[in-house]
């Protein structure tokens, strides 16, 4: 849910991400016909973007596992693969596009000319549920790495996972459609390699992931397997 107020700002940071996107990558984001603010939207029902249609279904409809965010257990692991080799392909090419500062993507409607301040998913929780711990800016100093201050910086997306993620059908997963990207914004580059939560439709702050050292949940696995494969990858496009 997007804080009033605030859609103005995702559908211009959607609209830079997908044109970047689609400039620099081969990754199947939609196709933007138009968009528009508040004032420029005829109906009045405020701002706006018109994309192509996506034929397929939703991957997370595919891998989901009833009321649990985490993977159905029956999945074949070739399936799981399959998706994790085109998913691994993407990454690699998203994490090629650097950047020079941390920030918000410059907008196309307004240009400016140094990038505000991200909106995070998690900034954005904390807007919409309660106010900044004041003493977090006493803390944060002693638990952040300098050396990680200089660039290049790559895009994050804090919300991306497999419910972005559009499939051809069940019996066919080549993915055709990545959407809902309005999350984006450039950030340290050990934030874009660190493991993703959509390996195992969960973030690890939950409560399935806590657990003893030797009773891992078996999702765990998943991200071994994508990290080999991403390595694989990696290797065979540096030849």
């Amino acid at each position: 849910m997007v804080q009033p107020g605030y859609s103005a700002y995702f559908i211009a940071m959607e609209v830079e991400a997908l044109h970047l996107i689609r400039e620099k990558t081969s990754l199947p984001v939609p196709e933007i016909y138009a968009w528009g603010l508040a004032r420029e939207n005829q109906l009045g029902l405020g701002p706006f973007m018109l994309i192509n249609f996506i034929n397929g279904i939703c991957l997370g409809e595919v891998f989901g596992g009833g009321n649990s965010r985490l993977f159905r257990e029956d999945i074949p692991d070739a399936d799981i693969e399959y998706v994790y080799r085109q998913m691994a392909h993407f990454m690699l090419q998203l994490c090629k596009i650097d950047f020079s500062q941390i920030g918000s993507l410059p907008t196309l409607k307004k240009n400016f000319p140094a990038p505000g301040r991200p909106l995070t998913w998690k900034a954005h929780e904390i807007l919409r549920v309660g106010g900044v711990d004041t003493f977090g800016s006493c803390l944060i100093p002693d638990l952040i790495n300098t050396s990680y201050d200089r660039g290049p910086f790559n895009i994050i997306c804090d919300d991306f996972g497999i419910g972005n993620v559009i499939v051809r059908s069940k019996n066919d997963l080549t993915i055709t459609g990545v959407v809902d990207m309005e999350w984006v914004y450039t950030g340290p580059a050990q934030l874009f390699g660190s493991a993703p939560w959509w390996l195992v439709m969960d973030r690890p702050v939950n409560e399935e992931w806590d657990f003893e050292v030797d009773d891992a949940p078996e999702g765990t696995d998943r991200y071994f397997k994508y990290l080999d494969i991403l390595k694989s990858k990696d290797s065979s496009q540096a030849r």
